[in-house]
C-alpha cells in the first residue's frame, strides 16, 4: 500500500516536459505495435483531455506517429489508432532521460 501512495505523490507534481517524458517513454516500450490512448492513459496516470492535448502537441512537433489498424471480430468491425514512437521521439526521449538524471544526482 505504501508504493501506491508514493506513485500517487510522485506523480501529482508534474512538469509537462516528465508527461511528455512519461508518454515517449510508454509508447516506446511497446516496441513496433504502439499503443492506444486507453492503454497510454493507465500507463501515464493521465485523463483522458490531458492525454489528448498531449498527444496534439506530441503528433505535431513529429514526436510520435498515429497508426490507424482495423480489428475484424465476428459480428462487428473496429477501428482503432495506435500511437508509436519516431526516431526524432526516441532523440528527445534520451535528452530527457539524461537531463532527468543529471538532476537527480544533483540534488
Amino acid at each position: 500500500m505504501n508504493k501506491v501512495i508514493i506513485i500517487i505523490t510522485i506523480m501529482k507534481y508534474r512538469s509537462k516536459n516528465d508527461i511528455i517524458g512519461h508518454i515517449l517513454e510508454a509508447v516506446n516500450s511497446s516496441g513496433d505495435n504502439g499503443l492506444t490512448k486507453t492503454k497510454i492513459m493507465y500507463t501515464v496516470f493521465l485523463s483522458y483531455a490531458p492525454l489528448q492535448k498531449y498527444l496534439s502537441v506530441l503528433l505535431e512537433k513529429g514526436l510520435i506517429q498515429e497508426q490507424h489498424k482495423e480489428l475484424e471480430e465476428k459480428q462487428n468491425q473496429r477501428s482503432f489508432f495506435y500511437y508509436r514512437i519516431t526516431d526524432k521521439g526516441r532523440c528527445f526521449l534520451q535528452i530527457y532521460r539524461d537531463l532527468s538524471e543529471m538532476i537527480i544526482l544533483h540534488r
